[in-house]
């Protein structure tokens, strides 16, 4: 069992950050589509500037690392990519943790370690969970695509000829929409601690 300490970091802390930086990649992709990628681009916080020879050099790596937030989202509510860009659920496993309740394999951190009202585990995330979006193939296909896009090492993933082709772009944006939602409904309106 996971120590109560560790359930809040996760719930309040560790999830809302890798939230924002769902966020943070959904308005990369915004502009990527509102301005040329070859543009430079400078940002400015407190008078100090930071520039990026071209606008892409910028929102392709925060997309990036929004697709491994989105990866780890959706295996914590228990679903994946196959690989070949299908969605599947994982299956429950059986978890190790320290005599201090810590985990010994972070990747062990599932939804069902939580409890709803009742004291009972949360349920992971069906399949059908995409039923209730519009066009819900393509959004089982978006999931599964982030996930295994994210999968890859970061270099590769910058490299990947999805990304460059622009063939991602739309997949990853209808993650990074429809995620924080999915994880609303049947994490954060669900758990208790």
């Amino acid at each position: 069992m996971l120590s109560p300490s560790l359930l809040r970091d996760l719930r309040y802390t560790m999830i809302p950050h890798q939230l924002r930086g769902v966020a943070a990649g959904l308005a990369a992709l915004d502009l990527e589509a509102r301005h040329d990628g070859a543009h430079p681009l400078q940002l400015r916080a407190d008078g100090n500037a930071v520039q990026y020879d071209t606008l892409l050099g910028y929102t392709r790596p925060v997309a990036c690392v929004a697709a491994i937030h989105c990866r780890a989202l959706l295996r914590f509510l228990g679903l994946e990519g196959d690989g070949d860009a299908a969605l599947r659920a994982i299956e429950a496993h059986q978890r190790h943790y320290g005599d201090a309740g810590t985990m010994s394999d972070a990747r062990d951190v599932s939804i069902d370690v939580f409890k709803d009202a009742h004291g009972s585990p949360l349920t992971r995330v069906p399949l059908c969970a995409v039923e209730r979006y519009p066009e819900p193939r393509a959004v089982a296909r978006a999931w599964a695509a982030t996930c295994d896009f994210a999968a890859q090492p970061l270099a590769l993933a910058l490299r990947d000829p999805r990304l460059a082709s622009g063939q991602m772009a739309p997949l990853l944006r209808r993650t990074f929409e429809t995620l924080p939602e999915l994880l609303e409904r049947w994490f954060y309106e669900r758990a208790v601690l």
